[in-house]
């Protein structure tokens, strides 16, 4: 697939509000513009919600008149605090990792907050994604589990050890209300071998 075939695949809804959230502001102001005509802001789906904080974040993008500028600002406000919800619960993997001499390396949002200027409202993370080098995955898991964090979905540490490494590039670990990790051992998915 090239990327005039990705592009062609988004739906036109969503296009909008990529434009007014990455195009210069006239036009995306224009994009906006297009978009509230065209959608009830009440029922937008989850993946165009994921993109308002960054919209709200551009002055002159949504017009000062228009109702729902104060519920995007309140989405970005909301993301803010929730991810460092999630950033202050995994502070202390990545402590007790490096004491240990563990090498981590951050993936997908938490890796992407430096070209969002290190905002942490600008986009909704909802796990803070750990890549580890595949030697130290199983110290990495029973590290986890010592300072209480458990598998998803009723796994045991041990599942994910043994039978999980084998299928998958890495698993969820869940603690209290707020801390969701993603526990890698290969940083992608198609990327099983022992020398990928």
């Amino acid at each position: 697939m090239n990327a005039d075939e990705i592009v062609a695949g988004i739906d036109p809804h969503q296009r909008l509000v990529l434009q007014a959230a990455l195009c210069p502001v006239e036009e995306a102001a224009h994009a906006w513009r297009s978009w509230r005509a065209q959608v009830d802001f009440d029922d937008i789906d989850p993946a165009t919600q994921r993109l308002l904080p960054q919209i709200a974040r551009r002055s002159g993008v949504i017009p000062a008149e228009d109702p729902v500028q104060r519920r995007v600002r309140g989405l970005y406000r909301q993301t803010w605090v929730r991810n460092h919800r999630l950033w202050h619960e995994a502070l202390p993997v990545f402590d007790a990792l490096g004491s240990r001499g563990i090498p981590t390396l951050l993936l997908k949002g938490g890796a992407l907050l430096p070209v969002y200027g290190d905002d942490w409202g600008a986009r909704p993370m909802y796990d803070i994604d750990l890549l580890v080098p595949d030697a130290d995955f199983d110290e990495t898991v029973v590290l986890l589990t010592e300072l209480g964090w458990i598998p998803e979905q009723g796994q045991s540490p041990d599942w994910v050890r043994h039978r999980m490494r084998r299928a998958l590039n890495g698993w969820g670990f869940e603690h209290g209300d707020h801390g969701h990790l993603d526990l890698h051992q290969r940083a992608l998915a198609g990327s099983l071998w022992a020398h990928a």
